[in-house]
């Protein structure tokens, strides 16, 4: 008959207690972190950890959260919407950020809404349940951001990315203005004075691709140079069977053969509201015989990675995606830390940091050439 071999019993909270040489609950207090009537010297402190470090110990997540009142745990929100969710570029940039974030705090992260099918119920549940401490929100549509302000109500422990809505939360936003204005300052730098602005995100994702064709215009007017409307190419404008849908390559398809069909008065750069429009006009511009950028120089903005793997390599404005993940994250740990979770009619000012773009020039933009 085989022996039945046992595994050893997990170490407990007495057993650390016995070989640090105090009370259970001295040994609850220092290995969970917790605020309490229970205190303990530094001496005791390093006894504690050195017993438990000595046995393997782990403190059982649920005991530690209902002893400490916290999780140590970030929700991150992406409301359902085309073109969004955590897979995707764009927010797995931001992710990238938020989870250096928490892993140097101690936090973990909960991905809300993977399949980016859930409701905003779902933020509710979480907050009700005790899941997680706060809650950053990616891709909020301005348009349809009521449920923040029940929410708000439940905890004011939320942070925002590139967030316009009306509800007061704090928010880390990218600069999209001066973003649109520097790539047109560089492109004036180069010798151009036909500078074209395409346009591919519908209204309710946000001001974003307004705010960039802004920062366009008052550089074309700084330096001196007109904007023909002719030069700026709006998805929903100029192709109404677009719709409410996230921009596409047949986008820069139509833009592209819209601004070639001015013949003289075609312009000789092209600054697109993002990367993927404008590696899409680039491929739809080679495809009609141009040369890049010997014809036509292209700029695009956030420098995605994208940017290094197209031919040419494309000219870009920086949006630091990483490090805005990680400012927001910095700022909700300090919220929960503070204790602010369920507190209603905050009075603090919230906090609204805009971050700065910076311009990566690669093969994409030259001079124009001289005809």
């Amino acid at each position: 008959m085989s022996e039945i071999e046992l595994k050893p019993a997990k170490p407990t909270l007495k057993d650390v207690a016995k070989l640090a040489g105090c009370s259970a609950a001295v040994v609850s207090a220092v290995v969970n972190n917790a605020r309490g009537n229970v205190l303990a010297g530094e001496a005791m402190q390093k006894r504690v950890r050195e017993a438990a470090k000595k046995l393997g110990y782990r403190p059982n997540f649920a005991s530690r959260s209902l002893v400490r009142g916290a999780t140590d745990t970030i929700g991150i929100y992406v409301p359902p919407d085309p073109g969004a969710g955590l897979g995707l570029p764009y927010e797995a940039a931001i992710v990238q950020g938020i989870e250096q974030a928490c892993r140097d705090h101690g936090y973990d992260v909960l991905a809300i809404n993977l399949s980016g099918s859930g409701s905003p119920d779902i933020c509710f549940h979480k907050f009700a349940e005790q899941r997680i401490d706060g809650l950053i929100l990616l891709h909020v549509d301005e348009s349809r951001c009521d449920w923040i302000v029940p929410l708000l109500k439940q905890s004011s422990n939320i942070v925002a990315v590139n967030y316009y809505g009306r509800p007061p939360v704090d928010r880390v936003n990218f600069d999209d203005e001066t973003a649109g204005e520097i790539a047109v300052r560089h492109l004036i730098r180069q010798g151009h004075r036909r500078i074209a602005y395409l346009s591919g995100v519908y209204a309710p994702r946000g001001p974003g691709a307004d705010m960039r064709c802004a920062g366009y215009q008052k550089a074309m007017k700084r330096g001196g140079l007109p904007v023909d409307p002719r030069w700026v190419w709006n998805r929903s404008r100029d192709n109404p069977q677009a719709g409410e849908t996230p921009a596409k390559p047949d986008d820069s398809v139509a833009a592209a053969t819209h601004l070639w069909q001015l013949g003289e008065d075609r312009p000789t750069a092209i600054l697109a509201y993002s990367d993927g429009m404008a590696v899409a006009a680039i491929r739809q511009l080679k495809k009609m015989g141009y040369r890049i950028p010997q014809d036509v120089s292209v700029v695009g903005i956030d420098d995605s990675e994208v940017c290094e793997v197209v031919s040419p390599s494309l000219t870009s404005v920086r949006q630091p995606f990483a490090t805005m993940g990680r400012r927001a994250t910095e700022l909700l740990i300090r919220k929960a830390k503070a204790g602010a979770r369920g507190t209603k009619g905050e009075s603090a000012p919230h906090v609204h940091e805009l971050f700065a773009p910076e311009l990566v020039v690669r093969e994409s933009t030259s001079a124009p050439c001289e005809k």
